[in-house]
């Protein structure tokens, strides 16, 4: 159940913003490795054998001297040749790894796309992800891969992701089921936590049109036209996380008319209270570019702790015509 919220009246000033998003962090991630050590060449076994005399010729004398044969020790049989097993070939050195990092994108229902990394050089590492001034943290698994799914702001998607390393990549899709959509974002990074709240036809705090992060319902709502879904977006773990929330009604086959009320809320905690907020709102409608425009929201001091500051009038209503 949702507590009703305390309404504190602070600054807040925004402005339109250029499309090129915050600024990157990226690390630096050193890649490589001593090639195995061939060891010592193989050496050729040789055998030595000892040459001792059959017989003995006595020396000349008289003939009438009797001649006694000298006893002779039998020579030494030779040693025996071991056998030496054939020379075992070196192990070859393993073929490089291709670091070139590959982005797929494929449609997924409500006008999302599906995203997949692979970066193979780039495991459990920190990726930043650009497309139409959404701007979010990912993190590659064990294998340096990567999947998640985006709201597609754009009919003509373009996707980009950059990683630790400098490496890039890129992919185009086409969403022409966005032009039945409606979306709007707000994205922050690090402890500056923004919150997106949808009330939908007249709903309040806790009812049933209330879409949030607590209850952010799934695109299959809007699929079938009962109602718009929230995701929320970035990898919150990472070092400088770029976080969003993005709200999405299916304008285009609504079965109700009425409208939409968009709020945006932070909470006074440890970490927000006394300074500036930044943040970013996004708006992304059927036919039109993207809207961006930056936030900053002076934030109450810390003895509010606990209460929330709530932007009502910062997002235009959704307005829903039925069809």
């Amino acid at each position: 159940m949702f507590m009703k919220r305390r309404i504190i009246m602070v600054g807040a000033t925004f402005f339109l913003a250029a499309a090129t998003g915050h600024l990157m962090q990226n690390g630096t991630a050193l890649i490589g490795g001593a090639a195995p050590d061939a060891g010592p060449a193989p050496q050729k076994l040789v055998a030595v054998v000892d040459i001792m005399p059959s017989s003995i010729v006595p020396l000349a004398g008289s003939a009438s001297q009797e001649v006694m044969p000298l006893s002779v020790a039998p020579a030494p049989s030779a040693p025996k040749m071991q056998k030496v097993a054939p020379a075992v070939p070196l192990a070859q050195a393993p073929a490089p790894i291709d670091c070139t990092p590959t982005l797929k994108l494929s449609l997924a229902p409500a006008a999302m796309m599906d995203l997949a990394l692979s970066a193979p050089c780039n495991l459990n590492a920190r990726v930043v992800i650009k497309h139409s001034g959404l701007t979010v943290t990912g993190v590659t698994d064990s294998t340096g891969l990567l999947k998640t799914t985006l709201p597609a702001m754009s009919s003509a998607a373009h996707v980009a992701v950059a990683l630790p390393d400098g490496a890039k990549a890129a992919a185009d899709l086409a969403v022409p089921a966005l032009a039945d959509y409606d979306r709007v974002a707000v994205q922050w990074q690090g402890d500056d936590a923004f919150q997106l709240h949808a009330f939908e036809f007249g709903a309040d705090y806790g009812d049933a049109g209330h879409v949030s992060a607590e209850t952010p319902r799934t695109p299959g709502f809007a699929v079938q036209a009962t109602g718009g879904f929230l995701t929320a977006l970035g990898a919150p773990t990472v070092l400088l996380p770029m976080l969003a929330q993005v709200y999405t009604f299916p304008t285009g086959h609504s079965q109700r008319s009425g409208v939409v009320r968009l709020t945006i809320e932070a909470e006074i905690t440890a970490k927000t209270c006394g300074h500036d907020m930044l943040g970013e709102t996004l708006e992304a409608h059927a036919g039109m570019p993207v809207k961006i425009v930056d936030l900053t929201l002076a934030m109450p001091g810390c003895d509010a702790a606990g209460d929330f500051v709530i932007l009502n009038n910062l997002l235009p209503d959704v307005k829903i015509a039925q069809n």
